[in-house]
């Protein structure tokens, strides 16, 4: 019986392996340096997978925040979908420090969070499956 070596092993699961925190785990002890040519792109990717993964959910989370601001928020509002009317600054001021970013970036970031929520739904399921 031959043993693989680790970047041989991530090249053949990190295609088949759903994305997630097995696949995260399994190619954060590929040493990169060691790893062969023909197993670096199907490490990369893997790890690209891992980052839109990683991304969506994050943007999930913002995508609620929006929604709990706006539900409290008798001037905003959700819609019957649970689509918000509106951002709220309370959301992207919220967005703006956790993330550390600008007011305007947080609040353009949880915009997109809440296009991807309930407007482009697919879109965003998509990106939480680890497809970019």
């Amino acid at each position: 019986m031959r043993t693989l070596p680790a970047g041989e092993v991530a090249r053949l699961l990190a295609e088949r392996l759903p994305v997630g925190p097995g696949l995260a785990a399994l190619l954060a002890d590929v040493p990169v340096t060691q790893a062969d040519d023909r197993d670096l792109p199907a490490i990369a990717a893997g790890f690209r997978r891992i980052a839109s993964w990683a991304q969506a959910a994050g943007l999930s989370a913002v995508a609620q925040i929006a929604w709990r601001a706006a539900a409290s928020d008798p001037k905003a509002g959700v819609q019957p979908g649970g689509l918000p009317n509106r951002v709220c600054a309370s959301a992207a001021g919220e967005v703006s420090l956790v993330l550390v970013m600008s007011q305007f970036g947080a609040t353009c970031w949880t915009d997109l969070a809440v296009t991807l929520a309930w407007r482009l739904s697919a879109t965003g399921a998509d990106a939480g499956g680890g497809r970019d």
